[in-house]
């Protein structure tokens, strides 16, 4: 689940999410501001399920979760205006085969590959200018 969706515990209760105090952290559908942007539930790589929770820190540029590509480099998403999408990924580096360790996680993400970095942390949450 999109850690920078609903009450993520410890982790929000200032009302912002530790890892991202830049970004909105979304306790209700209503405060999403384009629900079929935002995702809520996505699938996870093996190497990284180790929660419920599908973290990356925004501008950080480096997996510390990191998707699924079980289905030809692809992995399924839901948004919170209930859609779901089949999101192809572009990097090599998002696609690492699904077996112990492969992921060799978190790593630094290079510049010229972060396609698919930015295009899910643009669908993570919205950016505020300000910590909140």
């Amino acid at each position: 689940m999109n850690a920078m969706v609903g009450d993520a515990g410890e982790f929000s209760n200032a009302g912002a999410n530790v890892n991202n105090p830049n970004y909105k952290q979304f306790f209700r559908l209503s405060q999403i501001p384009k629900p079929n942007m935002i995702f809520v539930f996505m699938e996870e790589h093996p190497d990284s399920v180790n929660d419920g929770y599908f973290l990356n820190k925004h501008r950080a540029g480096q997996w510390l979760d990191l998707p699924a590509s079980f289905h030809n480099r692809s992995a399924n998403l839901t948004f919170a205006d209930g859609h779901a999408e089949l999101r192809k990924w572009r990097s090599a580096s998002t696609c690492p085969p699904a077996r112990p360790d492969a992921a060799n996680l978190p790593f630094e993400i290079p510049l010229w590959d972060r396609a698919d970095y930015d295009w899910l942390m643009a669908r993570t949450s919205v950016y505020y200018s300000t910590p909140k």
